[in-house]
């Protein structure tokens, strides 16, 4: 059954609720989501399900954010996925180490909403 979603996002988040949260909005919007709960699983997800981008938390089981991205940008098959990375570091430097690792964009924690989805939607090529 085709729910007529625009586009596939891959959530890597082990904050479940705020995962949830962000699935439940992203919803809202039109777009199917899946949720990673930690790093090494949001690798493999977006290896096997092709997203069309991904929102990724920093600070993570099992492998962090910057390594996943860094594995991810270095792979063939998924590096031309856009990566947001959304995290609650907010030090000098962190959003450089961000980008140097491959991000595209870089969101600090709590976001807003309306925030989040307006910078999905720029990657995704929609009309924000």
């Amino acid at each position: 059954m085709d729910l007529g979603f625009r586009k596939h996002i891959l959530v890597v988040e082990d904050e479940i609720e705020l995962a949830e949260g962000v699935q439940a909005r992203l919803y809202v919007e039109g777009f199917k989501t899946s949720i990673a709960r930690d790093g090494q699983i949001g690798v493999d997800m977006a290896r096997s399900e092709k997203p069309d981008i991904i929102l990724l938390d920093i600070l993570m089981p099992r492998i962090n954010g910057w390594d996943v991205c860094k594995i991810l940008k270095s792979d063939p098959k998924t590096k031309d996925i856009p990566i947001i990375m959304c995290t609650a570091l907010t030090q000098i430097g962190d959003s450089e180490k961000a980008f140097k690792s491959g991000a595209n964009d870089y969101i600090t924690k709590p976001y807003d909403m309306n925030r989040l989805v307006q910078k999905v939607k720029k990657f995704l090529g929609e009309r924000v």
